[in-house]
């Protein structure tokens, strides 16, 4: 799952997962890609990751495979990727009645129980991996103000502190 925060989804928003798969007792890793294209106005995307299993893939009837999934940097301004990684971990067993039985186990940063992902939000241990990005903008403005006095000629120094100015907001507060 894909989630924003402090804006929605715009066209053109498109965010890529590394998927890494290992299987235990054996060297080397397969990388998979997953990319989510979020509907625009939207603050909440779904991605689907799919891996099959067949009698192949077990060592004497099991066999236990872990995924490690980050996502990649998204390149989009004012977005602050989640730094989550999530440890998946999928053991396969034949029950030996024609069916291959999965028991899975998710973990984020080492952490199993009650986990956050990279931005601190609590994630329960039965939902999806979930990846949350922030939206941040910032700006500043620079006023310059003066004051002329005509017809008259006098000394600059004269008016130092003569005349203040008051800048207000078009709702009324003062800042």
């Amino acid at each position: 799952t894909k989630k924003i925060f402090n804006r929605t989804f715009m066209e053109g928003d498109r965010f890529t997962f590394q998927v890494l798969k290992t299987k235990v007792g054996e060297t080397g890793t397969e990388t998979q890609e997953v990319v989510i294209v979020p509907e625009a106005g939207e603050e909440t995307a779904e991605g689907i990751f799919t891996d099959t299993y067949d009698l192949n893939d077990l060592d004497s009837g099991t066999a236990t495979f872990i995924y490690t999934i980050t996502e990649n940097p998204s390149n989009l301004e004012g977005i602050h990727d989640s730094e989550a990684v999530y440890v998946v971990t999928v053991t396969v067993t034949d029950n030996r009645k024609g069916e291959l039985l999965t028991e899975v186990t998710v973990n984020a940063d080492g952490r199993e129980g009650a986990l956050v992902d990279g931005n601190g939000n609590p994630i329960p241990l039965d939902e999806a991996v979930v990846f949350t990005n922030y939206y941040e903008a910032e700006g500043a403005l620079q006023l310059y103000a003066e004051k002329t006095l005509s017809p008259m000629a006098l000394e600059e120094s004269t008016f130092d502190g003569l005349f203040s100015f008051t800048i207000r907001r078009t709702d009324g507060k003062y800042e």
